[in-house]
């Protein structure tokens, strides 16, 4: 708790409830909701993505093993090995966003982990691609 002297002499009370409670504060909370709500819409679409993708890599290696292509399969497990692994990461991450928008207001600190969350604006995205992997010359499949 900080005293501040008024202009008439008065004390005034600054505490951590007036500062959370204060506008800024409030739109600061609006922009960090926004911003997770941003990330959560984009890992969601980073998981749908990566399912369909699972979906036709493991389509791929199916037609691959039915023609004895054996190159053409390994091609493929190493394609769906990376596809899942992606889709693990797209899960892990929708789950922190999902979270970080649920938990908080279930715990009465919304507003104050809202403000914090605008710095999620300032991290770096991840771009929405489809997985590459490059084959080498000697046929070794790289991730």
């Amino acid at each position: 708790m900080v005293a501040r002297h008024a202009g008439g002499g008065e004390t005034v009370r600054v505490t951590l409830d007036s500062i959370i409670a204060s506008p800024f504060v409030g739109l600061l909370a609006l922009v960090g909701l926004a911003a997770l709500v941003y990330r959560l819409g984009r890992s969601l679409l980073r998981l749908g993505l990566a399912a369909a993708e699972a979906g036709a890599v493991g389509g791929m290696m199916r037609v691959s093993v039915r023609q004895g292509d054996l190159t053409g399969m390994a091609e493929r497990q190493a394609l769906v090995s990376a596809v899942r692994r992606g889709r693990a990461l797209a899960l892990l991450t929708l789950a922190l966003w999902a979270a970080l928008l649920v938990v908080p207001p279930l715990a009465g600190i919304a507003r104050p982990v809202y403000a914090a969350a605008a710095l999620v604006w300032l991290l770096p995205r991840r771009p929405i691609r489809l997985t590459t992997v490059t084959v080498r010359n000697q046929g070794d499949p790289q991730p």
